[in-house]
This record gives structure tokens, sequence and C-alpha cells, in this order.
């Protein structure tokens, strides 16, 4: 039982007990809770803020793995930090009104004391958003604050964002890529540690090269800094790679163009722009070495590809779309005449590619080719796949090795332009059994569906 008078917590008192619940607390004249002084109690499910409790202790209720939610009062100005650290099943935070110092943001903890803000904490097992934009204003995320947070695939860093403190992100599983604005100055130990899926780490064009990043900060993943920018090292790092141009390719989309492999790499999540014309590809503009690019590579989260999106990269030889598209907009490809492959991880279940290097949009058992590799020139007489109903528009525009097309029995519909300035073609073969089309005595490939 509490005396009747204010009190103060001590540290440790209740620290790996089976005590159950906290609502003792509520309406008592508790005014701190200290260091460790519910630290595992395993049997919390919700906690709330007394409310004349002003501060909570260093890891007062770490690893409380029952806790799911917290409320916290109008007249609490302290957390100290690993408050809440490896509370694994807390979904909800909540500050009452009337706090000056707590706020939420979609979900995550924000204090905000002389004018500086800090990202505290985001609840670790809030599981109905899969992507978070780190508030305008905020310029330290706190040490653990997205500990093991598995939900979230894209997380966006604020301009302003001056400090990640030791262990952030702490196994953030799930996010594959993170850019880091150029007013970084500092990036704690472990700071990415266990981010087992990170594939790229891109700081932003003007970072300084005094910053300071901790050797252990960033194990996982390769780290791209923009060309003549002076970091040879970083965060333990040899062999940085470089990146000529980098910028956004849709909301939560971003594009990469590397130097050294001469890639393109689109990552973020969900989908790309469409561009209603090829200048208003945001990789291209008049001081680019737009056609420089050799490949392009859609990492995985990406959904769609925009009308447009890769059209007239005269460089372009290969392609990799992820299984997570399941859009592809019109003419991505027309117009790359050195086009050798276009490759479809094999689980997409919209669209696949073969051998060849073609792509289709797939229908049941059916296909669709959208884009042939017209830069091919080991094929002259190609003969398209039997489960083939439809051509796309613009196809086979400018494959200018081939020689001769053999139409199979099931295709029934070959789009306007779709052969357009294939120079040497010279023979079309129409199987035995197509009632669309045939071949007139001078060659010509005709439709019948109108007879």
């Amino acid at each position: 039982e509490l005396p009747n008078r204010p009190v103060r917590i001590p540290g440790g008192l209740f620290q790996d007990s089976k005590i159950t619940n906290t609502e003792f607390l509520e309406n008592s004249d508790v005014i701190g809770i200290g260091e460790l002084a519910f630290a595992n109690c395993d049997e919390i499910v919700v906690y709330t803020n007394g409310l004349n409790c002003y501060g909570l202790g260093r890891s007062a209720f770490e690893g409380c793995t029952s806790l799911s939610e917290i409320e916290l009062n109008e007249g609490l100005t302290t957390i100290n930090m690993y408050a809440f650290s490896g509370c694994s099943s807390l979904e909800s935070i909540s500050v009452k009104e009337g706090n000056t110092v707590y706020s939420i943001n979609k979900g995550a903890l924000i204090e905000t004391k002389s004018d500086i803000q800090k990202l505290i904490l985001y609840p670790q097992a809030k599981r109905d958003e899969n992507t978070y934009e780190i508030p305008s204003d905020v310029k330290i995320i706190e040490g653990y604050a997205f500990e093991k947070q598995t939900s979230l695939k894209y997380i966006k860093l604020n301009d302003k964002l001056e400090t990640i403190n030791e262990n952030a992100f702490d196994g953030v599983s799930s996010i594959r890529s993170i850019i880091l604005p150029q007013s970084i100055t500092t990036i704690k130990e472990n700071a990415f540690i266990n981010c087992n899926n990170l594939k790229y780490i891109i700081f932003k064009e003007g970072i300084k090269t005094t910053m300071t990043c901790e050797t252990t900060s960033i194990p996982q993943g390769q780290i791209y800094v923009k060309e003549g920018s002076g970091i040879n090292v970083l965060c333990g790092k040899q062999n940085i790679q470089t990146y000529s141009k980098e910028g956004q390719a849709g909301d939560k989309v971003n594009f990469m163009i590397t130097t050294n492999e001469n890639k393109m790499i689109i990552h973020g999540i969900d989908e790309m722009n469409n561009f209603t014309k090829i200048e208003d590809q945001p990789w291209r503009n008049e001081n680019d070495k737009i056609n420089s690019i050799v490949t392009v590579e859609i990492d995985e989260y990406i959904t769609s590809i925009g009308s447009n999106a890769f059209g007239e990269i005269t460089s372009l030889t290969n392609v990799i779309i992820p299984q997570t598209v399941n859009l592809i907009g019109e003419y991505i490809l027309r117009g790359c005449t050195m086009l050798q492959s276009v490759s479809v991880n094999n689980e997409n279940s919209k669209y696949c590619s073969d051998s060849n290097g073609v792509l289709y949009e797939k229908n049941g058992d059916k296909r669709t080719i959208i884009q042939y590799p017209v830069g091919r020139t080991d094929i002259s007489a190609y003969s398209i796949e039997s489960t083939v109903t439809q051509v796309k528009k613009y196809a086979f525009e400018k494959a200018q090795y081939l020689t001769s097309i053999t139409i199979p029995n099931e295709l029934t519909t070959i789009e306007q332009y779709a052969f357009k300035e294939c120079e040497k073609l010279t023979q079309f073969i129409v199987k035995e059994g197509n009632s669309v089309y045939s071949v007139e005595t001078q060659g010509a490939l005709v439709e019948n569906k109108n007879k």
C-alpha cells in the first residue's frame, strides 16, 4: 500500500516480479517511477501514468513483453532513456490533452523540449501501417526508438534530422533502403543493426565529411554517396559506392544511378509515377548521362512501373522486375534500342519473362507480349510462343536484327505498330490453324477478322 503523501517508486522495486497491473498508480500520489522499477514485469498489459506522476526513470518498464497499451498524463515532463525498450507487444501510446512536452504523431511518441523535437518511441507491435515519415521538426531519433518494428517497410527521414542514436532502428527487418539527409551529423553505434533486409543506405548530396558515424552503426547493406563528395570511409565501411544522381520517382518511390555499375536502382514502396512524355522522367535532364544506364533494377515493394518510365534510354540492356510489381504502364521500354533482356521474378503473379528475355503479361495460361528485347543480335528468326494471344503496341519496334517472325495459332490480336521499323524483317510465317492472320503472296501479314 502506498503512503498518503507524494512518493517516488524506488528503482528496481518491482523488477522481475509477477505484478499483473499498475492500476494502483493511477489515482495515487506517486510523482515519479525510478530506474528499472517495473523492468521485466512480463504480465503487465496496460500502463496508465498516474495523475501526479511527472517522471519515468531509465528503463522503468523495459522488457515488459506483454505491455500493449500506454496512456501518459498531462503532467508528465520526463521520460528517461529506454523507459519502454523491449516492450514487444506494445501497440499504442496515447497522451492526454494538455501535455506540453509529449505528443503522438501517427502512433509515435514525440518529445519537444527547448525547441528540440525528439522521436522517443514507435510501438513495436503496431501493425496497421507499413510506412512512416519522421515529422519535419524532429532533430533526434532516440535509442531503440524503432526497435524490432517489423511492419514498417519504408521510413522517410526529414531534412532537419541531425542525430540517430544507438540501436534506433535495431531489428527493423523489413526496410530495404534508407535515405540519410545532408543535415545528419551523428549516427551512433548499432543504429541500423539487425536490419537484415537493408540493401541501400544512401547519403544525400551535401553530407558533411566531418559527420560522426560509429563503425558498427550500419553493419548491413551497401553505403552510397554522391560522386565527388570526398567521403572515402564511412561507418567503418570500405569501398563505398557512388551515385551520379538520386531523387523521387513517386510519392514513396526513389531512384539512384550508380556510377560503378551504370545501374539505376528504383527503391521504396508502392507506385511509381506515370510520365506523360519522355522529358518528364526525373532521371533525365540535359546535363545528365542518361544514356550511360545499362541496367535498371526495381527493388521489392515497388508495385507499379509508370508509363514511359525508361523510354529512349538507348544504352539500357537489362531490366530486373520483382514479384511485387502488379501494374506496368504503357511503353515503359519503347526506344531502348540496345535492350537484351527483361527478367521477372518467378513469383510474380501478373507478369513473367522467358529465356529470350521477352516481357509478358499473364492471363491464366495465356500470355500477352509487352516487350521484345529489340537489341538482341543473336536472334534473327523468332517464333512467338504458342500460349501468346496478344502482342502489344510497339512491342517489337526497332527490332533491327529480326528477319523472320512466326505467328502461332492462338495469337488473335496484334496491336498497331507492333512491328514498326523492323528494317530487316522480310518474312512472316503463320501457323496453320490461325484463323485471324495470314500471309499474302507478296509476304505481307494480313488480318482476316473483318472478312
